[in-house]
């Protein structure tokens, strides 16, 4: 049995889990996307949509490393399987607010 329901930017429907009294909604945003102007900000309420979205599945995961494909840091980097869905907006690259000065500021180091 598939089961509405409203969520506080719109209506969502859902898909019927193993047990048939469960209900899976799968893939509801609970920000906006970190992209544009809300890369490297606080996370930011998502748009409400008209109608009823659908949430039979799960929204692409972010970008990351598979396992099993060997320590070559180039492909362990930018290795991307074709069969995992990806998207960067589902990336969550926000940092904390800190007073930091110029010289404070964070490195990220690769080491081989």
């Amino acid at each position: 049995m598939l089961r509405t329901v409203r969520t506080e930017n719109g209506w969502v429907k859902g898909i019927e889990a193993a047990d048939p009294r469960i209900t899976a909604f799968k893939g509801i945003p609970f920000a906006a996307p970190p992209v544009g102007e809300n890369r490297w900000r606080a996370p930011q309420s998502c748009e409400d949509w008209d109608g009823v979205r659908e949430c039979y599945r799960f929204a692409p995961i972010s970008m990351q490393s598979v396992p099993g494909i060997g320590d070559n840091v180039y492909i362990r980097e930018w290795h991307v399987d074709p069969e995992i869905a990806m998207d960067e907006d589902s990336s969550v690259d926000i940092l904390p607010k800190w007073n930091l000065t110029e010289r404070e500021l964070h490195v990220a180091v690769w080491l081989l």
